[in-house]
C-alpha cells in the first residue's frame, strides 16, 4: 500500500504565523513597559526619595 503525503501547494499561506508573531511581539513588548521600564529608569535619575519622619505624634487634645 502507497503512503500518499499531501503537501499544500506553495504559496498557500494563510497568515497564521505573521498573526502569531504579531501577537507574541505585542505581549513581550507590555511585559517590557510592565516589569522592564520601572527597573531601568530610577537607575538614570537617581530613583524616588522619601523622607520619612522617625516618629509621628499621633495624640490630638482638645
Amino acid at each position: 500500500m502507497a503512503t500518499v503525503v499531501n503537501n499544500p501547494p506553495a504559496g498557500s499561506n494563510n497568515g497564521f504565523g505573521f498573526l502569531l508573531g504579531v501577537l507574541v511581539l505585542l505581549v513581550v513588548i507590555a511585559l517590557f513597559f510592565i516589569y522592564g521600564l520601572p527597573r531601568i529608569i530610577p537607575q538614570y535619575f537617581g530613583g524616588v526619595q522619601v523622607n520619612v519622619p522617625k516618629s509621628v505624634d499621633v495624640h490630638v487634645s482638645k
